[in-house]
C-alpha cells in the first residue's frame, strides 16, 4: 500500500501556549479543517483571513494576544462587541467549529452574552473568507452547544 501525503498549501504561524499550559498549532488559511480537532476556535478579519488553532484548548483571547505578538494584527481588539465598532477597526469576528464537521459557525461566547451577531457582521466580510476558504463552511449562526 502506498501512502500519498497531501500537498498544503497553509501557514503555520507557529504554536499558541495558553496561561494554563495548553498548546496547539496556530493556521492562517488552511485548505482543511478535516485533520483539526473538535470544537476548535478561529478568527477571522474583514479580509477574509482566516486563523484557525488545531486544539480545543486554545481560546479566542489566546489566538487574539498571539496574532497581536506576532504583529499579524495591529493592536489587540474588542472583538466581543459588534465587528463594526470603532474598537474592531480590522473587523475581528470569533468562530468555532461544531463537532468534526468542515464549518464554522459564530463563536458560542456571541450568544451566551446575548448578542446577535448574525443581523451585524457585513455580508462583503462573508463573501472575503468564503472566497479565500472554499473547503470551510462558514455559517452565520452562533455554534450549537459542544457539551462544555
Amino acid at each position: 500500500m502506498k501512502i500519498v501525503r497531501e500537498s498544503l498549501n497553509e501557514e503555520l504561524l507557529g504554536t499558541i501556549k495558553s496561561p494554563w499550559n495548553a498548546s496547539g498549532d496556530l493556521y492562517k488559511n488552511p485548505p482543511t479543517i478535516r485533520r483539526m480537532g473538535q470544537w476548535v476556535r478561529a478568527i477571522t478579519n474583514k479580509n477574509g483571513d482566516l486563523y484557525i488553532v488545531d486544539s480545543p484548548d486554545i481560546i479566542h483571547n489566546d489566538i487574539i494576544n498571539y496574532l497581536t505578538e506576532i504583529g499579524e494584527i495591529s493592536k489587540l481588539v474588542n472583538y466581543w462587541d459588534s465587528p463594526l465598532k470603532e474598537d474592531n477597526p480590522e473587523g475581528i469576528i470569533a468562530w468555532q467549529r461544531k463537532g468534526n464537521t468542515m464549518e464554522l459557525y459564530l463563536s458560542e461566547s456571541y450568544g451566551m452574552m446575548g448578542q446577535d451577531m448574525e443581523n451585524e457582521i457585513p455580508e462583503e466580510w462573508y463573501d472575503e473568507v468564503s472566497l479565500r476558504n472554499t473547503a470551510i463552511g462558514f455559517i452565520n449562526e452562533v455554534v450549537p452547544s459542544n457539551g462544555y
